[in-house]
């Protein structure tokens, strides 16, 4: 049977209509703030929260839904209604401020050489637990850091709390006050030790958020009552306090300015000096309420001054809420290296001392100042030292023994290393390394010198490969080879031309090695010819010779003396005198470079002498 539609039966029907969609908006409300609840908790940002209801949105077919229940049971009015009203919804989430944003700078990585940090969420809960004693943190993997709470109120009126809050994921202190005056503050100080020296560590980039900053205030003719946080953060560095630098939150009201109290240049945050009186933050660490601030220069502390920004007759109880929540550790110095023996893998042996060949020469590892590991080995004596100083003399203080004796280890023998503290270096642009060697013992010849000197530069921490090298009198870079040419006294002597390394090698036949097969008589001329040459690689520095003539009185040899001509040098500033010597011949100081190729660098000194011999320069 066919039913006709009355007005009374639209009426009904409209009314039907206006109380479906009331009830559908309530229910959509309901899950939208359901919703966000959720996502708060789970810290998500806005623009995080609008994708997940998007998301969920399609996964639900919530469009298809609202299209199924028009289709049947309501017109297209009602339809496309339902579709505005979860749109508009949708718009609202994606507008609303959620909590918590992550501190910009918490999302950066450290610079190189240096360790990130955050405090984890047991750390806050130990940090309440300590009780103003220094806390060793748990986020802070490989930084040795102990972080001290402390407060200081400055007045004792002031009703104080601290408490933890925050969320189940990101935990945060409440600081609660209730101020006697609006001039009163709280001092909220986070002290930084180094947890294996217990010295003040300083950290880069400290990065705190601290949030609920808002106000609530009442005025009557005669007073006013409540509330205007005002958080003023200062840190402490090598050269005293600074101001921290201010970060912008997106969706947050907060300011950084100067309080209207007082005539304090250093700004803090608070909501702006406006007409409005309330602004008041409800949810845990809302972004609304949130000011974030960092620290650019390494400070071992940050303070918090709490207090209010402006004028209030009866300060009421008021909150913030602080997590420190980036901070980068510069690690300790290390300054390490190696006594070797630099012998590039050639035996000390007496039969070598004077080989000049390329078994030396040639060999680019040998008395070169550089550690071959392949071919050298590390040095150890139970007297042999390192000291580390402010080449000035004085030691630096180093976590390791200073000075310190080389290791036996076989892995590891001849080896040092110091480790520094930041804080021991801080204004210093050097330091030096001291090699004190036994008073005796087989390595008497240095091919790098005892006393180097380090050079320190910024964000640079490890100073490794600061090594000794050593070798045997019988390695030594710089060989002296001494020939003789006994000859009739000739004043007269070109020593340039006389042969050297004659045939059959007697000296009456030229310069030769060789003593002479029958004796020299007295009244007789022998001439001397003393080469220096560098086998090494390493240039030679401030060579001198020195060669004294033997007396009577020495082994009842008859006495010598120099004889015209005057001695001479190659290069000619190897002797620069232009009369004979008495006693003693001594050249100028001269320097032998590093051979290029093969063939050993030379310097050469001549002189001529009678009767007698002379004692062996070698």
């Amino acid at each position: 049977m066919q039913h006709t539609v009355t007005g009374h039966d639209k009426n009904a029907i409209h009314l039907f209509n206006m109380i479906f969609i009331r009830t559908l908006i309530t229910i959509l409300r309901y899950v939208i703030y359901t919703f966000i609840s959720i996502v708060e908790n789970w810290h998500i940002n806005k623009y995080a929260s609008w994708f997940l209801v998007y998301r969920i949105s399609n996964m639900l077919q919530i469009q298809r839904f609202l299209n199924l229940v028009a289709s049947n049971l309501f017109d297209k009015y009602i339809h496309q209604a339902a579709i505005l009203i979860f749109t508009a919804t949708c718009l609202l989430v994606s507008n609303t401020s959620f909590a918590f944003v992550i501190h910009p700078i918490a999302k950066d990585t450290c610079s190189n050489n240096t360790t990130k940090g955050s405090l984890s969420n047991l750390d806050y809960a130990r940090l309440l637990a300590s009780n103003g004693s220094y806390m060793t943190t748990d986020g802070s993997a490989n930084i040795p850091l102990q972080i001290q709470l402390s407060t200081k109120e400055s007045s004792n009126t002031t009703v104080a709390s601290t408490s933890l809050s925050g969320t189940t994921a990101n935990q945060a202190i409440r600081f609660v006050r209730d101020f006697p005056n609006s001039t009163s503050y709280s001092d909220i100080t986070f002290n930084f030790q180094n947890s294996e020296t217990g010295e003040a560590l300083f950290l880069n980039n400290v990065a705190l958020s601290i949030f609920d900053i808002d106000k609530a205030i009442t005025s009557s003719s005669s007073s006013s009552n409540g509330w205007n946080d005002y958080v003023k953060v200062t840190g402490i560095t090598k050269n005293g306090a600074i101001n921290s630098t201010f970060q912008t939150i997106g969706g947050s009201s907060i300011e950084f300015n100067t309080s209207s109290i007082g005539s304090d240049t250093f700004k803090g945050l608070r909501l702006p000096a406006d007409s409005t009186n309330t602004f008041n933050c409800r949810d845990a660490l809302d972004t609304s309420c949130q000011g974030s601030i960092y620290f650019s220069d390494p400070v071992k502390s940050v303070t918090l001054r709490y207090s209010n920004a402006s004028t209030i007759t009866n300060p009421s109880g008021q909150v913030i809420d602080v997590r420190l929540e980036n901070y980068c550790h510069t690690p300790n110095s290390i300054f390490s290296g190696i006594v070797f023996n630099d012998n590039g893998g050639i035996a000390a042996d007496a039969g070598t001392k004077q080989d000049i060949t390329s078994k030396f020469v040639g060999n680019s590892k040998y008395f070169n100042g550089i550690y071959d590991s392949s071919d050298e080995l590390g040095i150890y004596d139970s007297k042999l030292n390192i000291l580390l100083t402010d080449c000035n003399g004085n030691s630096i203080s180093t976590i390791s023994p200073n000075p310190q004796t080389v290791s036996d280890s076989s892995s590891s023998r001849g080896k040092y290393s110091f480790t520094v503290a930041a804080s021991k270096l801080e204004n210093r642009t050097k330091v030096c390394l001291i090699e004190s060697e036994p008073s005796i013992w087989d390595y008497i010849i240095d091919t790098t010198s005892d006393n180097k000197e380090v050079s320190l530069t910024t964000n640079i921490y490890a100073y490794n490969n600061l090594d000794f090298g050593e070798v045997q009198a019988n390695n030594a870079s710089l060989v002296l080879i001494k020939s003789q040419y006994v000859h009739t006294c000739n004043n007269a002597l070109n020593f340039s031309t006389v042969v050297a390394n004659p045939q059959p090698d007697n000296p009456i036949n030229g310069f030769s090695i060789k003593s002479p097969t029958s004796d020299v008589e007295p009244g007789k001329c022998i001439a001397y010819r003393i080469e220096a040459y560098n086998r090494g690689h390493v240039d030679l520095k401030e060579i001198q010779i020195n060669d004294q003539l033997q007396v009577k009185s020495q082994t009842n040899l008859v006495t010598s003396v120099f004889a015209l001509p005057v001695p001479k040098g190659d290069p000619t500033s190897l002797y620069t005198g232009t009369t004979l010597p008495t006693g003693t011949i001594t050249s100028e100081l001269f320097n032998l470079n590093k051979p290029i190729g093969s063939t050993p660098t030379k310097a050469t000194l001549y002189f001529n002498t009678k009767y007698g011999t002379t004692v062996n320069a070698q």
